[in-house]
């Protein structure tokens, strides 16, 4: 079930006790949560998207249905955000949504996906101030944050200061997957955590782009131990200055061509646990040379499966003989963010992101660790894969 209980289960001990759910439970401990997503099939013809979204769902509801058993206790309400081919009865439908007595008294909402939708959504909510859940969440695209307002007012809850914003005035306020513009932040923040013991040397090539990630790693790892952070221009096959005498060394390469890991990891045959940190698009571009064997290489990644895992193999098992075939990659991005929602409500309330410590739920298929922006919650989570032999796994210290 992912790695979540190692920091979770202490707080949940501390929380109130949610009993199973049974016909005659007095709900004043569930959890109601409101699904809105666009299922819609389009007239019965085959529609990827809405495969997606049903997959997601479908593992959303076994990571509900498991975590019943630890006491999680939950009333779901599920919308469909496009139930039809017309975009005018589609609004309709959102505003449908909106009046519903079950979207006013949601605790969380996890939804829509589009943008547009979002908007649309959040419009009907503001003309007819309709309650809006504490935790409003993206779960698989970024969405700009929209200002909360109140009869055409923005709402801030800093009264002492107009120009500034709590992330709880704002919707979606946890965004799960985050804007290109802060991937490579969420990557030097995982180095920086991951190996806060090792000396870690930036690997650029003397370009404005490869200066520029440079410079983003700096200013994250230097705030934890700059005093091991050096820069290396890698030209021609060498590198300058070269590396310190040592072993435990990171090349945190900052270089778009996976290419130069080959040269790179020669530099490190004789050092022991050190390891080059490809840059982001290079596990992207695997499938562009084949005959991977990289005993050195991490390649980060933000999606990644490792079915080599007991967990990952036991849950596609569940999922084939619940849903009668095997899971997409959106069936285990659904159940990671079901029980990182599950633990998080039974642990700390509704709100729980404002309340989590600052820790990485290591998931089925992601990892999320959970920061605070200026207008939404951010999942700066970046896996690290190894391909040895052709054969990808998750790296473990």
């Amino acid at each position: 079930m992912g790695m979540i209980k190692g920091w979770f289960h202490g707080a949940i001990v501390l929380a109130l006790g949610f009993c199973p759910i049974t016909p005659s439970f007095a709900q004043k401990n569930v959890i109601k949560i409101g699904i809105a997503l666009p299922f819609h099939g389009g007239m019965g013809k085959p529609n990827k998207l809405s495969d997606a979204m049903l997959d997601y769902y479908a593992g959303l509801k076994i990571a509900f249905s498991e975590l019943e058993l630890e006491g999680f206790n939950a009333e779901v309400s599920v919308w469909d955000t496009e139930p039809n081919d017309s975009i005018p009865l589609n609004q309709l439908a959102l505003e449908s949504i909106v009046s519903s007595p079950n979207f006013a008294n949601r605790d969380v909402v996890i939804g829509p996906v589009y943008g547009k939708n979002f908007t649309d959504l959040i419009a009907n909510i503001q003309k007819n101030n309709t309650p809006y859940p504490k935790l409003w969440i993206s779960p698989l695209t970024y969405i700009t944050p929209i200002e909360v307002k109140e009869n055409g007012i923005a709402k801030n809850t800093d009264s002492n200061d107009t120009n500034t914003h709590n992330i709880s005035s704002f919707y979606p306020n946890v965004n799960f997957f985050i804007p290109d513009s802060l991937r490579f932040k969420a990557l030097a923040n995982a180095v920086a955590g991951q190996f806060s013991t090792y000396r870690i040397c930036l690997i650029v090539d003397g370009s404005t782009p490869s200066k520029a990630k440079s410079n983003v790693y700096k200013s994250i790892i230097g705030k934890t131990h700059a005093s091991t952070v050096s820069i290396h221009t890698w030209t021609n096959g060498k590198l300058t200055p070269t590396l310190p005498n040592r072993d435990s060394l990171i090349l945190a390469v900052c270089i778009e061509s996976a290419d130069e890991r080959i040269g790179l990891g020669k530099l490190l045959k004789n050092r022991a646990s050190s390891w080059i940190i490809g840059d982001l698009s290079w596990f992207e571009d695997k499938q562009f040379y084949p005959g991977i064997n990289d005993e050195f290489c991490l390649f980060p990644t933000v999606n990644f499966v490792d079915f080599h895992n007991a967990d990952c193999i036991d849950f596609t098992r569940n999922y084939f003989n619940s849903e009668h075939s095997e899971p997409s990659k959106y069936a285990f991005i659904g159940y990671d963010h079901g029980v990182f929602l599950a633990y998080g409500i039974m642990a700390f309330g509704n709100n729980f992101i404002v309340s989590l410590p600052d820790a990485t739920y290591e998931g089925l298929i992601n990892n999320i660790n959970v920061k605070s922006g200026k207008k939404s919650h951010y999942n700066y989570g970046i896996r690290f894969v190894l391909i040895p032999d052709e054969t990808p796994h998750l790296f473990e210290q």
